[in-house]
């Protein structure tokens, strides 16, 4: 399973107080799809997932090291993340409130649906390759 917790290093607060339960459901999260891993960029509540080659985010692998305190509950199976469906990541805090993450990903590998979009300055003929991404 991708989903690891700690039991001392999200905790805050002056030694020998005990501690308090962290502000946030996690430490780090990735994601690996096609062989290759990202770290997820954290702003707010919202994670973006930057791939170079991927193309492929149906059944991807989801690594969260959550801290103590929340659980993740979506998506349910991390070995098998869909990221084309509904990518957002729900934790429960120990509140019992659900937290959700917005999730964003890009991809450098998608290939180009219409190719008449991209224009050239100076009237040169563009051609797309989509199996080599060339132009």
């Amino acid at each position: 399973m991708g989903v690891s917790c700690s039991d001392s290093d999200d905790e805050m607060g002056d030694e020998g107080d005990g501690g308090t339960t962290a502000t946030t459901p996690f430490k780090s999260v990735q994601v690996e799809a096609d062989g290759e891993k990202v770290q997820g960029a954290v702003d707010g509540t919202t994670i973006t997932f930057a791939f170079d080659q991927a193309e492929n985010f149906s059944g991807c692998k989801l690594t969260v090291e959550v801290n103590t305190g929340y659980q993740l509950t979506y998506p349910t199976d991390v070995n098998s993340y869909d990221m084309t469906d509904d990518p957002d990541l729900y934790f429960k805090g120990p509140d019992g409130k659900t937290v959700k993450y917005k999730v964003i990903v890009t991809s450098n590998a998608l290939p180009i649906v219409d190719s008449s979009k991209i224009t050239v300055d100076g009237g040169y003929k563009l051609t797309v390759n989509n199996a080599t991404k060339d132009l």
